[in-house]
């Protein structure tokens, strides 16, 4: 009879009942979970075994020491797990949705996850007199904010969020063309 191999791995994307894990020494496998399940979330780590050379199924999901979700009126689902911080992109061009930010706020805040806000392109300072204010509020309700202009100033940005992120797992989080892709093209190296 063939020996059964098990394994941890953190989940890296995750789609109804399909997923992918990425085991230690960085190999990215496909994964099921076992059932009619749908309760993974990004980063949780799992009990695998390996049912072949590319496919594993989860047998068990560690304990979270942290879970950020999503609601609405009909359920909640779970988003990511296992983070340090979330951070939220968001800029004057295109137009940000406060109310995007209000919710991913309350989200964390629900959570106990550490908020970094990050507003990108801060070249556009005719937007300053628009954004100032909404910035005031986030610091008000004690949010943790930070400028930077990742496309006209990438050694500032760099400079500025490298310390922010190190040593810690960060959800990456804002809305189409925010820059949340050139940010994140700039810090991983």
């Amino acid at each position: 009879m063939k020996e059964q191999v098990w394994f941890k791995a953190r989940v890296i994307s995750s789609h109804g009942r399909h997923s992918f894990v990425e085991k230690e020494d960085g190999t990215v496998l496909e994964a099921t979970r076992k059932g009619k399940k749908v309760d993974l979330a990004v980063g949780d780590i799992v009990d695998c075994l390996q049912t072949s050379a590319e496919q594993v199924s989860i047998q068990k999901i560690e304990p979270r020491r942290s879970l950020l979700y999503r609601s609405d009126e009909l359920r909640t689902k779970p988003l990511a797990s296992n983070i340090d911080q979330v951070a939220v992109v968001f800029a004057t061009r295109p137009s940000y949705n406060p109310h995007f930010i209000w919710k991913a706020m309350l989200a964390a805040e629900t959570a106990d996850i550490h908020i970094l806000m990050i507003r990108n392109k801060t070249d556009f300072t005719k937007d300053e007199p628009e954004v100032r204010p909404f910035i005031n509020q986030l610091k008000e309700l004690g949010a943790e904010v930070v400028e930077v202009s990742a496309t006209k100033d990438p050694e500032g940005t760099v400079k500025t969020l490298e310390p922010l992120f190190e040593g810690k797992v960060t959800l990456l989080i804002g809305q189409s063309g925010m820059g949340k892709s050139t940010i994140l093209n700039l810090l991983v190296k």
